[in-house]
C-alpha cells in the first residue's frame, strides 16, 4: 500500500491533540521494554489527560523470545517512553514463586500514570479458586497485588468472606466512576467491584500510594 503500509504494520496506536497527531506504538514496531521482539496486534487502552496511554497488545512470536505463552503484554506509554508493565509468563507481583501472569483483562490508568488491570494467574499453587487478580502500580511504577480471588475480607469487625464465585461472573472486576469514568483516582485509590463465595457482593477501594498488600 501507500506510505509504506503493508498488512503487517497497518495498525497501531495513536494520541491527538489539538493540532497534532502521534503514534504511541504500531504493529511491526520494536516493542518497548522487550529486547528483540516487535509488536504484533493491538487489544485495549485507556487513556489519561497527560496523554499518558496504558495498552495491551501481543508481539510477534518466533523473534526476540516470544512465544505463544508469553506474547501477551500491558505497556504504559508516558513522556519519559514507553515501558513494559507486566507481560504473560513473567513472575506475577506479590505471588509465591512460580506464580506468573495468564491473559489480561480491565484495564485502568489515573492521571499520574499509575495502572490496574486484572489478570489471570498460572502456575502449581493456582486453582480454579485463586487464578484471577487485580494489580496496580503505585506512585514509583512498582507492580503491586491488591487482591486475589480466595483472599479473606473484612467487611466490618467480625464479617470476614472470601472473594470468589460459582458463577460465570468474575469476582473481581473495576468499578468506574459514574462522573469521571475511570477506576483510579488521583489519590491513588482504585475501585473495584468484589464478588464473595456466599454470593454477596461489595464495592471496595484500595489505597495503591506504595504500600505492598
Amino acid at each position: 500500500g501507500s506510505g509504506g503500509v503493508s498488512s503487517t504494520n497497518d495498525s497501531g496506536i495513536w494520541i491527538c491533540a489539538p493540532g497534532e497527531t502521534n503514534v504511541v506504538a504500531r504493529e511491526g514496531a520494536a516493542a518497548g521494554g522487550v529486547a528483540g521482539a516487535f509488536y504484533s496486534s493491538f487489544l485495549g487502552l485507556v487513556a489519561d489527560t497527560n496523554r499518558g496511554v496504558f495498552f495491551s497488545g501481543s508481539m510477534l512470536p518466533g523473534v526476540g523470545g516470544v512465544t505463544l505463552n508469553n506474547d501477551g503484554a500491558l505497556w504504559l506509554a508516558a513522556s519519559n517512553g514507553i515501558s513494559l508493565v507486566a507481560r504473560e509468563g513473567s513472575p506475577a507481583a506479590n505471588t509465591p514463586a512460580g506464580v506468573s501472569y495468564g491473559s489480561f483483562d480491565a484495564y485502568a490508568l489515573n492521571n499520574l500514570n499509575q495502572a490496574a488491570f486484572v489478570s489471570l494467574v498460572v502456575g502449581a499453587s493456582v486453582n480454579a479458586g485463586n487464578n484471577l487478580a487485580l494489580f496496580a502500580t503505585d506512585r514509583t511504577g512498582q507492580v503491586r497485588l491488591v487482591l486475589q480471588e480466595g483472599d479473606l475480607v473484612e467487611i466490618v469487625p467480625g464479617d470476614v468472606r472470601i472473594v470468589g464465585t460459582s458463577f460465570n461472573t468474575p469476582p473481581i472486576a473495576m468499578y468506574s466512576d459514574s462522573r469521571t469514568g475511570r477506576a483510579i483516582n488521583d489519590r491513588s485509590q482504585v475501585a473495584f467491584k468484589v464478588v464473595f463465595t456466599d454470593n454477596s457482593n461489595a464495592i471496595l477501594l484500595a489505597d495503591i500510594s506504595g504500600s505492598p498488600k
